[in-house]
């Protein structure tokens, strides 16, 4: 008999319920990072007392924190205080993203983000499986660290090119900002991105669609007033917006040897933040002042 809370069943349900443990643990960690735990409970399909059960489990197994955190990165903001079950959960997410930005799948280590988490690795391991499934969880972590929602450009703004700079701009800073997870990202498309399951990219698109939903509507006014060309798409004027700033980012040493410039330096950043936006705006202006 399956106890109270455990993945293969469920005590008090009225029936042997079945739940993977992958499930169990992405319905706490959701409302640990501040979802409805009513909703979270209907999405998943079990009652609210049992995943109140499984939220107390993970914030006892998470308090016994045995091990002191230890920085990677003295440079890099420190992690959320970890004394909360979500404080705890997004130390271990940023642990997890800077070892396997700095390392890569392969190299890196869960115990090293169990210390650098400050968590106990045995916890680590329950509540996220094996380090296939806590690559994953990091990757996700990072897109929504990223935020990309809340660089939406404002489609009612006085100025369409305002308004596109704005959004050019906003993203290589949210990229710049997040470079460690965009270097999860390079290593997932090295690993032709076998971490990247059917709800993973339903979740990230949900996070990209807006942005070049209103993309389109900014480049249709646009249009309209006769300050953009004809004939421009939103997806792919997004993919060049991400494709500018992120291979720099994430090439930035090599590119430096190719070209005899220290391209990491904070004034060659800018440099480059500045050529993207005014190449970007180029590429999607008319020649001549409006109709």
């Amino acid at each position: 008999m399956a106890a109270t809370g455990s993945i293969s069943g469920v005590a008090g349900l009225g029936h042997r319920a079945r739940i993977s443990r992958q499930r169990k643990r992405v319905a706490v960690l959701r409302v640990v990072r501040g979802e409805d735990a009513m909703e979270v409970s209907r999405s998943v399909g079990v009652p609210a007392e049992i995943l109140a059960g499984w939220t107390a489990e993970f914030s006892a197994a998470t308090e016994q924190r045995t091990i002191p955190r230890i920085d990677i990165d003295p440079t890099h903001e420190p992690a959320a205080p970890a004394n909360t079950a979500k404080g705890t959960s997004d130390a271990v997410m940023k642990a997890a993203v800077r070892e396997f930005a700095e390392k890569g799948f392969a190299g890196a280590r869960v115990d090293a983000i169990a210390t650098a988490a400050g968590v106990n690795k045995t916890a680590l391991y329950y509540h996220f499986g094996n380090k296939d499934e806590l690559f994953a969880a990091a990757l996700e972590f990072g897109y929504a660290e990223f935020r990309l929602n809340e660089r939406r450009p404002n489609v009612g703004g006085t100025s369409v090119i305002a308004e596109l700079e704005h959004l050019f701009g906003a993203v290589f800073d949210g990229l710049h900002a997040n470079r460690q997870h965009a270097s999860l990202i390079a290593d997932e498309n090295r690993h032709g991105g076998k971490h990247l399951a059917p709800a993973l990219q339903t979740r990230i698109h949900g996070l990209i669609e807006p942005v070049i939903h209103d993309l389109s509507g900014l480049i249709e006014r646009g249009q309209r007033e006769g300050v953009l060309r004809r004939h421009l798409d939103a997806t792919r004027i997004y993919l060049s917006m991400i494709s500018l700033s992120m291979f720099y980012l994430t090439h930035v040493t090599t590119l430096s040897v190719s070209v005899g410039l220290d391209l990491s330096q904070a004034d060659e950043v800018v440099r480059w933040r500045e050529h993207v936006i005014d190449f970007l705006i180029a590429a999607v202006r008319t020649s001549g002042p409006p109709a």
